[in-house]
Formats: C-alpha cells, structure tokens, sequence
C-alpha cells in the first residue's frame, strides 16, 4: 500500500524540484516533506530521489512518478462516474511538447478541452528530439515528438508534420545574399539558433548546400518570439514554421530565401500504453486538431 502522504511530499518535490517549495505547496515544514519522503522509501525499499547535481527521479521514481499520475487520472475519471452532476475537481496532467507548436496551434487546441475536462495543463518545453526523454522519466504523461519510435512501455501515433523555412529580413538578404543563395555566401552570413539541441538548421544547410553549421557564426535565442524579432531586426538567418511567420510576410519585414528548400519535420504522439479515458480524450482532441 503507498502511502497517500508520502506520495503527495514526492510529486510535489518531483516538480517544484526544490523542497521548501514542495513544502509550501503543501503547507507543511520543509522538514516534515522530507520526512514523509523517507518513510515511503523505506516502506518501498527503494530510492526514488537523486538530489544532485539537481533534484530527479531515480528509476524507481520515474515509476513511481506514472503510478501517481495514473491514480490521479483514476481518481478524477471515479468522481465523474459516481457524481455526473457533481462540480469536478480540476486534475493536473503534464505534456511534453517543443516550442515551435506551442507557439503556434497547441494553446488554442488545448484550451477548450481543458476547460471541459476540468484539466491544470503542465507544460514542459523542449526540442521536439529530446520531448521523449520527459516520458521516459514520468515527468509527463504524453509528449509531442519528431521521433516514432516508441520508448518502452508507451505507444507512438503519427500526427503529421510541420514544414520550416529559411527566412531572413530583406537587408540581411541584400547584405548577404545579393548576389544569390549560395554556399560561399551561407559562410559569411550568422545563422539563428534556437538552443544547442536546435539541429535543424544544420539538416537545412547539409541538404541543400552541404555545409556544416557549426562552422559558421551564429546567435543563440531560446525563446520562439525572440527567435523571430532577432531575425526581423536583420541579425541572422534562420528556419521557422510558416504558420509563425504570415503576419511578418505580409508586411515584408521578411522575406523567404529559398522558398523551394523547406525542412520538413513528422510529429508524433507518444503516451503511456497504461491510459485512462482522460489521456485517450487528450490524445483524440490533438490529433484532430493537427489534421484539420
């Protein structure tokens, strides 16, 4: 039998990854959580926490972790079956997803089904490569990611693919590229990169130009909105999805450079293969969002 309290103090520590945050969460002293914590590994006779260099589940945790996510799936499915008429209580589900969708049509699908299921989104960004690795850890339940195959114990559904284009302002391009988008001129030109995991301009210049991206000079702007202002500023070139970039096309403050050489990027839909009817809901409602 888990205890109930235990396994509150490890979700809480889980993802506030601090414990006196943990323990405000929970209102209760930082010396109590840890406590708490101590007796549910004893009863289990596992670690579930590393403490360094940062705060992360062990292995045990990582189960432990989809174990309380699933009963608090559960949990929120039983209220709705034995009181229909009853208010719910919101439940928290966390997703993995990559910042390009989230900054584009992830919100506005999201919303509404939210706010009929009662549903507090827990959102964790990364690059859609790496997204897995949350799963994998049982830091969400479900993530967006460009890789199909599934990890162990989760399944993996197609949702389709979103298309990037390399795109500049019209003087970068007329500072560097006036004389044709070529390769001699990509060397000379700085590139915009989202994050080192950002591998896509580097696919964009082997495919078409055979060049390696590392060699070339380049800016670092984690943050989608500041990744467009850079390049629409004349800093750099770089890969965006077009449905980011309609508004700035239309009003010229940039402009495409090579409109024929896109990079195109399959999506994926990787959850637990143990679901709840929440989770199969949530997967249904993305899917036909991205499909429509």
């Amino acid at each position: 039998m888990i205890d109930n309290k235990g396994l509150a103090a490890f979700t809480a520590v889980i993802q506030q990854r601090n414990f006196e945050k943990a323990a405000n969460q929970l209102c209760i002293t930082q010396s109590a959580v840890s406590q708490r914590l101590k007796l549910l590994e004893e009863l289990l006779g596992q670690t579930l926490l590393m403490r360094t260099p940062e705060i992360c589940p062990t292995r045990a945790g990582q189960a432990l972790l989809k174990y309380a996510q699933n009963l608090q799936q559960l949990e929120h499915a039983l209220q709705h079956e034995l009181e229909p008429q009853q208010q719910q209580s919101w439940v928290q589900l966390s997703i993995g997803t990559n910042a390009d969708t989230l900054a584009t049509w992830l919100p506005q699908a999201l919303a509404p089904w939210c706010l009929q299921n009662k549903v507090l989104l827990q959102l964790h960004v990364d690059d859609q490569d790496q997204t897995h690795h949350l799963l994998h850890s049982g830091e969400v339940m479900g993530c967006i990611s460009s890789l199909a195959k599934p990890a162990h114990g989760c399944v993996s559904t197609p949702m389709g693919s979103i298309e990037y284009f390399c795109i500049a302002s019209p003087a970068f391009r007329q500072t560097y590229f006036s004389t044709g988008v070529t390769a001699d001129n990509f060397q000379q030109a700085p590139l915009v990169r989202f994050n080192k995991k950002d591998l896509l301009q580097h696919q964009y210049l082997n495919d078409y130009f055979q060049l390696d991206a590392d060699q070339l000079p380049q800016h670092q702007l984690p943050s989608s909105e500041g990744f467009l202002d850079w390049i629409r500023l004349g800093m750099g070139w770089g890969l965006a999805p077009k449905e980011q970039l309609l508004d700035l096309l239309d009003k010229g403050e940039i402009v495409e450079l090579t409109p024929q050489q896109t990079v195109t990027v399959p999506l994926y839909w990787h959850q637990w293969r143990v679901s709840s009817g929440l989770t199969d809901s949530l997967k249904q409602h993305v899917l036909m969002h991205i499909n429509t």
